[in-house]
């Protein structure tokens, strides 16, 4: 895995800041997964932004 991150770029990159996170644990599956919920803007928007149609 750490030559695999070594020699190849990111895919992308995403801002964390306000993001947030669940672990979903399957101890019968012997897995562990986290997952990250992340805004899509880091700007707060008013609701009625994301009500209106896009003209």
């Amino acid at each position: 895995m750490e030559d695999f991150q070594a020699h190849r770029a990111p895919i992308d990159q995403m801002n964390l800041l306000g993001c947030e996170s669940h672990p979903d644990i399957s101890p019968t599956d012997d897995r562990y997964t986290l997952k990250l919920f992340v805004p899509m803007s880091r700007v707060a928007l008013p609701l009625s932004t994301a009500l209106t149609a896009n003209d």
